[in-house]
């Protein structure tokens, strides 16, 4: 074994350079894998971690308006301990709401500011549905009263230090005083229901209001309890408990697990991304893996008589074999060892780029079973075709060197620079698409002004209507503000729908909008356009004023739609259609623009400044100053639009992002196996070089002849590629509602691109060979 690992050795340190560009390849190609790999884990496993996940389920009101299929996450409080009454397959159920108003928790004068979703609010049958380590308390004495309070164990550590948070009394913006009864551990960075407290729903007027629609219901179901039936059973739980409600679907249960990666109506969502990049980690490795096959055959020459010389002192095809095994064994051994040292150095860096908390750790049972993985795929796949190859000459071959190029696979070898090139063509060319359609994203007009506009939030800020009131006739006389405004909710991310009825609605009709309160300054300050009517006119008559957006008008069939009553249910609105807006994106551009209601409003989470052009740091001193004169309890925090855009887009800029480096680290591995099958070309032609120089062939003239033909191979994967990948990027964009298309210089572009880069790598050593002394050459 010792004699063999020492021949190992000395042929890795005989052809260094080719050693060393396999190993950086594969250490590179390694090390990109498993962080693909390490990411798909992550996101394959969110909210499994919990012990009945199979049977944990998440309820949606399903719908359809007008052909369009629509699913409802929001429902009233009542329902959960409805269906855990009646329905027997139902073992438990539980509804969470979000708090908006709590701002902070203050403890000792030291305030803990929050912000949504750091606060939950539940009841005892949280703890029933979902698995929660109680560090202090416990689940069944967790609300006692109306104002207990569980905090997460790292909230309760900034709150209290290292203090026993049991027993105390914490101050809120709110006036209450809320006491801890318990002390939690956070679910990991892979849930999906994200909080730092809970809050008993018994202080919440919304626990018996069954037309309020602002809370998820979570079921967990007996084991073999079929979901379809709970959710036909669900919904008429519904109906017979909601006067009114008239549910004409049945409800639908979607497991907990596969919220993450599927849309409620089954459709794919987060998937496609797992399945991506699954696919570029094994391309990056079966890049790697073809660098490593193409060089070893390639010098297989140079080999024949180590292995001629063998066989005569009667060495079998067996142990031949198990020799080239252990050099590239030992081979992809120094690089798991590099990849190792820079997965320890990147992963911040990678955690970074993904927005992710992934710990590299070689102890972790899930990263042993990735690097087995990734060696067996390796070693199977790069090792044994040489190793057989390189054993299997015969004595006839070994002595006259006959068929040396025949055996060596030159054909095949061509078929896997083809394969290589095929998939970094396909690569660079989906990258250009992906980074297109978010650059579209970001620039095309959302139907509203984000240039020059800051936001505030006051969602829980206490009497934000008379602090905004003071903030907006302030503001407005400062030269550098153009104008003030305010919504209930932030404009980009409205999470508020209703059921919507109007004169002359077919009466068995579900229609549901989505909810916009308004200040009466957004048409002129965010420049929303009136297709239709007038905005608001200063008057009193605008408390009963409704605008509706195009596509509501499209989806009720109405062509004059000025003036009819429209009454928006549960919310006790009741008025004219005063004007119908243009549409503009009320969420994310991936989706339809939906229908939509605007109207006045006096309670406001968000407000808006805009400045005028080239004033903006002017602006947003003079706001900040009013804020610290009128508001003393929170300090002043402010997001231009633009950067509010991002957020919102934030998985969109990551995949991005992690696409361009893959990419590029594909190109990188494909050049580097080029640049290496160029080296030896060019040593194998060393005294056919020097003799074309002697006979006046010209730099140029040796250069084209070393690289024509793997440019020729380009072409050729080129050809392959390029259709492929234009059906790949095309169904891609197919998810998004509002996207680009697929222009001819695309193409042109990636055929430079990688022709660019192609060319530089070939040419140096093409270049460095011709112009060598062609006497030494031929010495």
């Amino acid at each position: 074994m010792w004699y063999n690992l020492k021949i190992a050795f000395r042929n890795l340190k005989r052809n260094g350079l080719y050693s060393w560009i396999n190993i950086i390849g594969l250490a590179i190609s390694i090390t990109a894998a498993l962080f693909i790999l390490l990411w798909v884990n992550d996101e394959r496993n969110y909210d499994k971690f919990h012990s009945r996940a199979d049977d944990l389920y998440i309820l949606f009101e399903r719908s359809i308006i007008n052909d369009v299929e629509d699913h409802d996450q929001y429902l009233p409080a009542p329902l959960a301990r409805a269906l855990s009454a009646e329905i027997p397959e139902v073992e438990a159920a539980t509804a969470v709401g979000f708090e908006w108003e709590i701002g902070y928790f203050e403890y000792d004068n030291s305030k803990i500011f929050t912000a949504f979703p750091d606060i939950i609010i539940s009841d005892t049958t949280f703890f029933s549905v979902f698995d929660m380590k109680f560090i202090e308390g416990d689940a069944r004495h967790a609300f006692p009263d109306p104002y207990a309070l569980i905090l997460t164990e790292e909230f309760a550590a900034k709150l209290f230090g290292e203090e026993t948070a049991l027993g105390k009394t914490v101050r809120t913006n709110t006036g209450g005083d809320y006491h801890v009864t318990g002390v939690v551990e956070s679910f990991p960075s892979n849930a999906s229901l994200e909080f730092r407290a809970i809050i008993s729903f018994e202080q919440s007027a919304r626990k018996d209001r069954w037309s309020q629609w602002s809370n998820h219901t979570y079921v967990l179901l007996h084991p073999g309890a079929d979901p379809k039936v709970v959710g036909e059973k669900a919904s008429k739980v519904h109906e017979a408990h909601h006067q009114n409600y008239d549910s004409e679907f049945p409800y639908v249960l979607q497991p907990v697990s596969d919220m993450h990666l599927y849309a409620a109506d089954g459709s794919e969502t987060g998937i496609r991304n797992i399945r991506l990049f699954t696919i570029i980690a094994f391309s990056l490795l079966a890049m790697a893996c073809i660098n490593y096959i193409n060089l070893v055959t390639a010098r297989a020459r140079k080999r024949v008589k180590e292995i001629g010389l063998r066989k005569i002192v009667g060495a079998g095809r067996g142990s031949l074999f198990v020799q080239m095994m252990n050099e590239t064994i030992l081979l992809l051994l120094i690089a798991l060892v590099l990849a190792t040292m820079l997965l320890y150095l990147l992963t911040p860096y990678y955690n970074m780029l993904t927005g992710k908390a992934l710990a590299f750790s070689l102890f972790d049972k899930q990263v042993v079973i990735l690097y087995l993985a990734v060696f067996l795929i390796i070693v199977f796949a790069a090792g044994i075709y040489p190793a057989i190859f390189l054993s299997s000459f015969s004595y006839q071959e070994i002595i006259h060197s006959v068929g040396v190029e025949r055996k060596n696979g030159f054909s095949f070898r061509k078929i896997l620079i083809v394969l290589q090139f095929i998939c970094s063509a396909m690569l660079i060319f989906a990258a250009i698409v992906i980074n297109r359609q978010y650059h579209y994203m970001q620039t095309k007009s959302p139907g509203y002004d984000r240039e020059n506009v800051f936001s505030i939030d006051v969602m829980t800020v206490s009497n934000a209507d008379i602090i905004y009131k003071a903030f907006k006739q302030e503001l407005t006389q400062q030269p550098s503000i153009k104008g003030v405004t305010a919504t209930w909710q932030h404009i980009m991310e409205t999470g508020n729908f209703a059921n919507f009825d109007w004169d002359g609605k077919p009466q068995d009709a579900s229609y549901s909008v989505a909810v916009i309160g308004v200040d009466r300054d957004i048409f002129s300050v965010l420049n929303l356009k009136l297709a239709e009517g007038q905005g608001f006119s200063g008057t009193p008559a605008d408390n009963n004023s409704i605008f509706l957006n195009q596509e509501a008008v499209r989806q009720m069939n109405l062509s004059d739609p000025l003036n009819i009553t429209v009454r928006i249910l549960g919310w006790g609105l009741d008025g004219p259609i005063t004007g119908v807006v243009e549409d503009f994106h009320y969420f994310h551009m991936s989706l339809p623009i939906g229908p939509a209601v605007i109207f006045l409003c006096e309670e406001y989470g968000t407000m808006y400044v805009k400045a005028e052009t080239g004033q903006t740091a002017q602006a947003i001193a003079a706001a900040q100053a009013l804020w610290e004169k009128i508001e003393t309890e929170y300090p002043f925090n402010y997001a231009f639009m633009d950067d509010t855009f991002d957020r919102l887009y934030q998985n969109d800029i990551q995949t991005r992002n992690l696409f361009n480096v893959f990419a590029f680290i594909a190109i990188f591995i494909s050049c580097l196996g080029l640049f290496g099958l160029v080296t030896y070309t060019a040593e194998t032609k060393t005294k056919e070089i020097g003799i074309r120089k002697v006979l006046g062939a010209s730099i140029w003239d040796i250069t084209t002849s070393l690289t024509k033909e793997f440019l020729i191979l380009i072409g050729i994967a080129f050809l392959i590629a390029l259709p492929l990948a234009y059906f790949w990027m095309d169904r891609m964009l197919q998810d998004y509602a509002y996207r680009i298309s697929i222009s001819w210089w695309i193409f042109g572009a990636s055929i430079m691109l990688i022709l660019a880069i192609t060319l530089l790598t070939v040419s140096v050593q093409a270049v460095r060979t011709a112009t060598t002394d062609p006497v030494k050459a031929i010495k």
